[in-house]
Parts: C-alpha cells; sequence; structure tokens
C-alpha cells in the first residue's frame, strides 16, 4: 500500500509541479556563496515549532517512514510531507532513526548520524511557502548534504520541483548515502 501511495505521490508531483530535465550528481563539496531557504508563509510566518518523528527499522528487512506536518496558520498553512525509504540491508541490526524538520529554513536532520550500505530515498515537499521574493526557478535551487563546516554537496536525485503558484517546494528520489543535515539552497 506504501509504495501505491509513493507512486501516486511521485506521478502527481510530477505532472503538477515538474521537474528537472535531468537527473543530479553529486559534485564535490562547495563553499560558495550558497544559502539554505528560509520557510516562510504567505502570511509570514514559519513552521513555529521543531517537530521530530522516530521509528524503529530492521536494516536487514528494510522499511520507510511517513511524516507530515503543518504549522498552525488558519489562513495560509505551510505543511510538510517527508517519505524516507531504507532498501533492504542498508544497513545490519534494528536502530531508531529520527528525521527533524527545522522550523525555520528548508532543511531537514536525520539521525543517528551514520553511513548506509546502500542508499536511502527520499521524497520531501513543503506546500505554502512564500516563494515569490526568491527568484526560483527549477535551475536556480538544489537539494543538498550541508557539512558542520557549512559546506554543500548537491545530492543525486530524479527531480526538484518547484511552483511559486502553489507555494511549492520538493525533491524527488533523493539518494541519502549518510544520515546528516540535508536542505534547500540556492
Amino acid at each position: 500500500m506504501k509504495k501505491i501511495i509513493f507512486a501516486i505521490f511521485s506521478v502527481v508531483l510530477l505532472i503538477f509541479a515538474g521537474c528537472t530535465d535531468n537527473v543530479t550528481s553529486v559534485n564535490q563539496p562547495s563553499s560558495s556563496n550558497k544559502h539554505i531557504l528560509k520557510i516562510i508563509g504567505k502570511d509570514g510566518l514559519n513552521l513555529g515549532l521543531l517537530t521530530s518523528k522516530s521509528k524503529n527499522i530492521i536494516g536487514e528487512l528494510g522499511g520507510s517512514i511517513i511524516y507530515t506536518g503543518r504549522n498552525h496558520s488558519e489562513n495560509n498553512p505551510i505543511s510538510f510531507f517527508a517519505y524516507l525509504t531504507f532498501p533492504k540491508n542498508a544497513f545490519i541490526g534494528r536502530t531508531d532513526f529520527t528525521i527533524t524538520m527545522d522550523e525555520q529554513n528548508a532543511s531537514v536532520v536525520f539521525t543517528p548520524h551514520m553511513i548506509f550500505n546502500r542508499p536511502l530515498n527520499l521524497d520531501l515537499k513543503f506546500t505554502g511557502l512564500d516563494l515569490s521574493s526568491l527568484d526560483l526557478t527549477k535551475g536556480n535551487v538544489e537539494f543538498y548534504y550541508v557539512d558542520d563546516e557549512g559546506n554543500f554537496t548537491p545530492v543525486a536525485n530524479s527531480g526538484i520541483f518547484v511552483n511559486a503558484s502553489t507555494g511549492t517546494l520538493g525533491v524527488i528520489n533523493a539518494k541519502i548515502n549518510h544520515f546528516s543535515r540535508y536542505a534547500f539552497a540556492q
């Protein structure tokens, strides 16, 4: 059932939001003038709370975490959707994993920090954002791993989607090789 939901979600996103023409490749870290995008809703509010979700996954079996939420704005809510898939044998043993959404930035932190035997797949979407002042297009925003020194490394993915009219920003099938901080940046 989760695979059907994921497939429907991916098709709808591709149809309505559009995605980049090519798959993003992973490059060397860069400490250029990139900045993580702020989460600002159409009413000027951000998510307003630091939220997280945890789940116990058995590495040999694989699994997934689905995480949704929204802020408390009555008129213009910001919402997020995260779908993280662990393929079979991505790691050994049983571990509690946590996804934490940043309350002010379009970023997410995964814990515990670890490296995987096989990449995980992440679909992440924000809606209700005020993207009008950011001049975002499909070509000038990317999804990155951000290290502790502030270096940005692009993450391989199947597409970034941006829709200014709905305030939607997302990534499809981002390849997560290790747990740390990931973000949308320009």
